[in-house]
């Protein structure tokens, strides 16, 4: 079954013009204004029943609406001017906060090496302060030396009696060996005798 055919839909001008100050949100845009000023210069257009008064207080009437109108659109255009000189600031102002930021990131950076150069630092301090206590500990150089001195002078001398006794053990050793021959030639002479005497 067909549908019956629908008839247009019919919007009257007043519909119209609340929807445009629907549009317009509380009704004081410039689209409404122009509005009413074309409704009023319409309505006065159409002012042939009118007094010649009536008709010049509607153009007086037209004329302080213009007059509003223009106001209003040099208001707007020193807002929208305004804007741009705030949109600008704004941008001015984010790539001045950019620009701090990027430095801030630098200066974190470099502070973050001269904090690893300072750990370095503090290490090898405290290497070296280990380093020096272990040396305070260690015996005076000079000290040392003289110790060393000593010692050197304490082994020679031994070296010089070790000497002393060797060339008395030898002159031992060799008397000893002289006595022992001295013994065994008396030994012989006493066996000889002996032998002669055995013989008489």
């Amino acid at each position: 079954m067909a549908s019956p055919s629908q008839e247009p839909i019919q919007i009257s001008d007043d519909e119209i013009f609340r929807r445009k100050l629907l549009m317009d949100g509380e009704g004081l845009g410039d689209d409404r204004r122009l509005t009413i000023l074309f409704r009023s210069f319409v309505n006065w257009c159409d002012t042939q029943q009118d007094s010649d008064e009536q008709i010049v207080l509607g153009y007086e009437g037209l004329l302080t609406s213009l007059d509003n109108c223009e106001l209003q659109m040099r208001k707007s255009h020193q807002a929208q001017v305004a804007n741009k000189r705030d949109i600008q600031n704004y941008e001015e102002q984010e790539a001045e906060m950019k620009k701090k930021i990027a430095n801030a990131q630098d200066l974190i950076l470099q502070k973050k090496e001269e904090l690893k150069a300072a750990r370095k630092i503090r290490e090898q301090k405290l290497k070296y302060d280990a380093l020096a206590r272990i040396i305070t500990q260690l015996p005076d150089r000079k000290q040392t030396e003289i110790k060393l001195k000593l010692l050197n002078e304490e082994i020679t001398a031994l070296n010089d009696t070790n000497k002393q006794l060797e060339s008395k053990i030898d002159t031992r050793h060799k008397e000893l060996k002289v006595l022992l021959n001295s013994a065994a030639a008396l030994e012989e002479h006493i066996k000889d005798e002996e032998l002669q005497l055995e013989m008489e």
